[in-house]
């Protein structure tokens, strides 16, 4: 009889965890319910910008700047992302700099970006180097007074 007893209740078990996975099942692919407001708003890129410029012999931060795009309204969010991908900051390299010796009372400008899958810093060395041209748009948007220092 105790040999039935169990049987039957895994069993109904199985029965049990069957009918849960069917209904999420269902769930996933016809959809949850969503809110009317939300339903076809495409989303907007999530994207963060961590800007740095270290000024003079005692390393003073001239600025510091986050950019996030929780703050962003959804055209600046895509113009950030825009202005990142004309930059190929991704594949910039991670520092740079004059072959030069090294100007111990010059700054430095620190980048970080991020986005959904990617995360990368780079570091421009002002010792007689600008940066990339590619990189100057995004520069100038985050940092419009550096124009005065790099010219």
């Amino acid at each position: 009889m105790q040999e039935y007893t169990q049987k039957f209740f895994r069993i109904r078990s199985y029965m049990s965890y069957q009918a849960i996975l069917c209904l999420c099942t269902t769930l996933v692919l016809t959809g949850l319910p969503r809110d009317a407001n939300t339903q076809d708003t495409p989303l907007k890129p999530w994207i963060k910008i961590h800007y740095v410029r270290i000024e003079g012999y005692a390393g003073s931060i001239v600025k510091d700047t986050v950019i996030d795009s929780e703050n962003l309204t959804e055209t600046e969010a895509k113009e950030f992302l825009e202005l990142l991908k004309k930059a190929q900051f991704f594949h910039l390299p991670r520092v740079i700099t004059s072959k030069k010796q090294r100007c111990s009372d010059c700054g430095h400008i620190e980048i970080t970006a991020e986005t959904e899958h990617r995360q990368h810093t780079v570091v421009i060395e002002l010792d007689r180097v600008n940066p990339p041209s590619s990189l100057q748009p995004l520069i100038d948007r985050i940092d419009p007074g550096i124009k005065d220092l790099l010219d």
